[in-house]
């Protein structure tokens, strides 16, 4: 039941907002990949049939975020007995055209095979058109085929449309000749004139090619109007493949960014289900019963969000079975975590957030020390960095990182911790990783960069008033939104954590210096519980750099109480577990703020000020889920009922897996009902923490039903 089928609902106008609002995605393990929506428009500047992560002159990325819309979309017909059927869909202005929607009867997406398909009817006959990115390469490969006998001279028809610039901006002016087009042997291959992009080489095996260079003007982006950012693009077609069918019924095309080769449909699913079938078997080692389908359903999610930067990176990652040998995972040393689709790169915090339940719930603890080996690697003055950066004006020459993060190198300790507690490998820990680990404690307390630095009472203060370290970070005109400068929860939360980790450790191995950390965290403890404790019943979210409290209700507070070092009494974090519950819980995780307090924005809408105007002022982040239930099963004792409930508080999140990004799980949501779906449609954080928490609670407790068929596309979803 790893299929989800959409029966497609359009209208004379136009595709119903259902299947516009609903997007697919494919990965192929490096950064790049493909997506649109069920309705097979692109409705954002992201959107693109090959997205991929390629860097300047061809080269490796710098990031695996670095990506560009190379292949924008295909104009498809097929013709029968003379008459041409439309089976694309693009907004213009005012208009849909062609009105390929008008066939489109359902679209799938197969998860464990990691292939999309449309399925469309002219009259009493049915063609799938299926697409899958080869696992590790850039290439994707598209398969037309008849269900029942082939219509006699049946041939099909693909002008491509390519845009060839950074993801985060649209191609606007310009005419054909801005590109260079070349043909031999039936491969085409288009190349941007000025930009130093790899090209792109496309084929349809045993068909010709009919060179017709145009450019088609004011394609429409309805998401972006929506986002206020620029919805028009212009788009470069180099002309018309024509190609028919063969002996089964099948057809192909494909189209690969240099330097990798155009590869057949078959080879390209191979390589996606042979990585799929080994994810499983790996999530399923370490588990007494295999995991069900809704923990299946979230492992394939997850792995869209990891990555190898660099177009070389994927021979070291999965090695099929042959002869003799088993199939298995080599070590990737480039392996990262993409913080979200689809506009996110790796984020140093969402990281680390991300990785228990990314990577250790489902047995890829090679990969999660890889991670933690590339950011520790890049850690500066002690602070791991906030993103390794995609700024497309940057290149090997320019800085890679940003570093403007307090918390970042505090999650890196507590996921460097969780990984060797999972995987026994202790010595590793202190041989590669202890040294980072304690520089950023060292860095912290003796003070570092952006006013990170630990104050008289022991307790850790950051920033300025200028400045935003947390995960609460929006800006407008140069301000913070949500000023947290000073001594915030759940960074002294995760900074006692970090202490009382590494004292732990130290003195397991007898080291000199575990007197010192256990005395910091011994005056830090005594700080954190005498300060923070709020006359509202929970816990202050920031003691500010003049001392003066805030005591808004945020979530932050519950992180603190989380974490099992917390030096809180046992009735105090009860207390903040069920302010969460009353004042800060939705179906789909925490607001960021509760309703009723001042700055509390219950939409996440409009223009890019607009919007980061209210993204930690109310709206509801679903990665809260996670420490939130860690807190929630922790004060009851992981009792039975605790397990159950959490369960009941999980199936909303399961569920939405239906909606938004297929498969996936959004990053926010409104803060007011009905909780519309927000930012990227896949998380990685929001993904994981449903993972990690579903995989704790177990299968039995979790009363959701991922995987749903023929539920008609009705209604709005955002």
């Amino acid at each position: 039941m790893l299929t989800r089928r959409y029966d497609i609902v359009t209208g004379p106008d136009g595709p119903g907002d259902g299947a516009l609002g609903r997007e697919w995605l494919l990965t192929n393990g490096r950064g790049s990949y493909a997506s649109s929506t069920a309705a097979g428009v692109n409705t954002r500047k992201y959107h693109g049939l090959l997205v991929a992560a390629c860097g300047q002159d061809g080269l490796a990325a710098e990031s695996p975020g670095e990506r560009f819309v190379m292949l924008s979309a295909l104009a498809d017909d097929i013709v029968v007995g003379g008459e041409s059927f439309p089976l694309a869909c693009f907004e213009f202005r005012g208009t849909f055209h062609p009105r390929g929607d008008r066939l489109l009867a359902a679209f799938e997406h197969d998860a464990a095979a990691g292939v999309v398909a449309f399925r469309y009817r002219l009259d009493d006959l049915t063609l799938v058109k299926s697409l899958v990115l080869a696992r590790g390469a850039d290439t994707l490969a598209v398969r037309y085929e008849w269900e029942g006998a082939t219509p006699v001279g049946a041939r099909v028809r693909v002008r491509p449309f390519l845009a060839c610039r950074h993801y985060h901006a649209n191609r606007l002016g310009g005419g054909p000749e801005a590109f260079v087009l070349g043909v031999a042997d039936q491969v085409v291959r288009v190349a941007d004139a000025g930009r130093r992009l790899p090209g792109v080489t496309m084929a349809a095996p045993g068909g010709r090619f009919d060179p017709r260079p145009d450019m088609w003007r004011q394609f429409h982006y309805r998401a972006e109007a929506e986002r206020g950012e620029g919805p028009w693009e212009d788009l470069f077609t180099p002309g018309i493949f024509e190609f028919g069918f063969d002996s089964g019924g099948a057809a192909e095309w494909s189209a690969a960014v240099e330097p990798f080769d155009l590869v057949a449909f078959d080879d390209a699913a191979a390589t996606q289900s042979e990585h799929r079938a080994e994810l499983l078997a790996l999530a399923a080692a370490g588990r007494s019963t295999p995991p069900d389908r809704t923990l299946t359903a979230l492992i394939l999610a997850a792995d869209n969000f990891i990555a190898a930067p660099g177009p070389r990176a994927s021979a070291g990652e999965y090695v099929p079975a042959a002869e003799g040998r088993a199939g298995g995972f080599a070590p990737r040393p480039t392996s990262t975590i993409l913080a979200g689709f689809p506009w996110f790169a790796d984020w140093g915090r969402d990281a680390f957030i991300s990785l228990p339940g990314l990577l250790l719930t489902t047995g890829r603890e090679a990969e999660a020390h890889a991670v933690l080996r590339r950011f520790a690697g890049a850690i500066r003055n002690g602070i791991v960095p906030n993103r390794f950066t995609d700024d497309p004006g940057g290149g090997p020459a320019a800085i890679p990182c940003d570093y403007n993060s307090v918390d970042a190198s505090l999650w890196f300790i507590h996921a460097a911790f969780a990984w060797a507690a999972h995987t026994g490998r202790w010595d590793d820990l202190h041989a590669e990783l202890l040294t980072p680990i304690l520089s950023v404690l060292e860095a912290y307390h003796h003070g570092t960069d952006y006013g990170i630095h630990v104050a008289a009472d022991g307790l850790l203060a950051c920033g300025d008033g200028r400045t935003q370290l947390t995960w609460m970070d929006a800006m407008v005109g140069g301000q913070p939104v949500t000023p947290r400068a000073g001594k915030c929860v759940e960074v002294n939360a995760l900074y006692g954590h970090a202490l009382k980790l590494t004292a732990d450790r130290l003195a397991r191995r007898g080291e000199d210096d575990a007197d010192v950390y256990v005395a910091r965290y011994r005056k830090w403890s005594a700080a954190f519980a005498h300060r923070f404790v709020s006359p509202r019943g929970g816990l202050y979210d920031v003691i500010g750099l003049d001392d003066a409290a805030d005591d808004r209700i945020r979530p932050n507070q519950v992180i603190a109480v989380a974490l099992e070092s917390t030096p809180l009494p046992r009735a105090l974090r009860r207390q903040v577990v069920e302010l969460a519950i009353e004042r800060l819980l939705t179906p789909f995780g925490l607001r960021s703020l509760a309703p009723g307090e001042p700055g509390y924005a219950g939409q996440c809408s409009g223009p890019g000020w607009q919007r980061d105007g209210a993204y930690h002022q109310g709206t509801v982040w679903a990665w809260l889920i996670g420490p939130f239930l860690d807190a929630y099963l922790a004060v009851h004792d992981n009792s039975l009922d605790a397990r159950r409930q959490a369960g009941q508080w999980l199936a909303p999140l399961i569920g939405h897996m239906d909606d938004a990004g297929i498969g996936q799980i959004s990053e926010i949501f409104d803060g007011d009902a009905p909780h519309r779906p927000r930012g990227c449609f896949a998380q990685a954080w929001s993904v994981a923490e449903v993972l990690r928490l579903a995989s704790a609670v177990g299968a039995e407790n979790l009363k959701s039903e991922p995987g749903r068929t023929g539920r008609p596309l009705h209604g709005k979803t955002g």
